[in-house]
């Protein structure tokens, strides 16, 4: 389930519960959202906040993995551009420097 009108990479998580899915971008951007109809049975707002909180967080770090790559072992992961990175990655590439 990946967003069509997405400028980059997506990635889709799914919550241990299975009552919410979504789908987010590497800055943490919301593409999609899903909830089970089950959800409402709880009728606990906060855990439901929180459960979605945390399942766009994991979508979100595996759309960031997907945008960066690897990183090699002697670079810093901060410094890894999930926006950037892929672009001019592809610009070495075509220019033959990297």
């Amino acid at each position: 389930m990946h967003s069509t009108d997405s400028p980059g990479p997506t990635a889709t998580a799914e919550s241990p519960d299975g009552l919410v899915e979504v789908t987010a971008g590497p800055c943490g951007d919301l593409h999609e959202l899903w909830l089970d109809p089950r959800h409402q049975r709880t009728r606990d707002a906060a855990a439901l906040a929180a459960t979605i909180l945390a399942t766009v967080r994991a979508a979100t770090a595996t759309a960031r993995r997907e945008a960066t790559g690897p990183v090699p072992p002697a670079a810093d992961p901060a410094l890894a551009d999930p926006l950037f990175g892929p672009l001019l990655r592809e610009l070495d590439r075509r220019l033959g420097t990297g």
